[in-house]
């Protein structure tokens, strides 16, 4: 018979350290040398992978496991069947999200959109071909999820609203969002600019 402790969590008290939301997304320097390496990554699959993360903003495992049933070419459009957030999000295709995903559909065999070897009939994480392109570009402190924050970093200094950016990256919480407020500056200022 187990003997079960019925005092106080001794963790109770401890105060843990407060995390700070990382803010990391490619910079406007650091941007062309990214594209560069991308553009030299020998596996196809990889590489176009690595571009849609870049102009849907999508999660890693959402693209992973894209299929061509909830791709609408003509449209535009990516049906996110299940998010994070446990529902359906609908995703708009930038030109050059549908030129990469047309190319694809030519040759397409099965169900994936990124096939792979696996069980799962997918691509899995591409960890080594991500470091490997990172390295070419000389980037570090670039995780994956940096992508999305990219994606919606550019968003915010292009003057795209935050309820604009909520929908683009299917947040549930406007609060969510609301990290990619301290890029306003730049449309700001320029605004400011304008009418002085």
């Amino acid at each position: 018979e187990w003997d079960v402790w019925k005092g106080e969590n001794p963790a109770q008290r401890i105060k843990l350290n407060p995390t700070q939301p990382r803010q990391r997304f490619l910079l406007q320097d650091e941007l062309p040398r990214f594209l560069d390496a991308l553009h030299h990554e020998p596996n196809e699959i990889i590489r176009d992978f690595i571009f849609m993360a870049l102009f849907t903003g999508a999660r890693r495992g959402n693209l992973l496991a894209m299929r061509w049933a909830d791709v609408d070419l003509e449209r535009g459009a990516w049906r996110i069947p299940e998010t994070k957030s446990g529902r359906a999000v609908s995703i708009p295709l930038v030109d050059q999200a549908r030129a990469v995903l047309s190319r694809r559909r030519e040759t397409a065999t099965g169900p994936w959109v990124f096939p792979g070897r696996g069980q799962s009939g997918h691509l899995k994480d591409p960890k080594k071909s991500y470091a490997r392109i990172l390295k070419e570009a000389k980037l570090k402190d670039f995780r994956f999820h940096d992508l999305r924050h990219t994606h919606a970093s550019w968003m915010a200094i292009s003057g795209a609203s935050l309820p604009v950016i909520q929908k683009a990256l299917g947040h549930g919480n406007p609060s969510s969002t609301a990290v990619y407020a301290h890029l306003y500056d730049d449309p700001v200022r320029d605004a400011m600019n304008r009418g002085v």
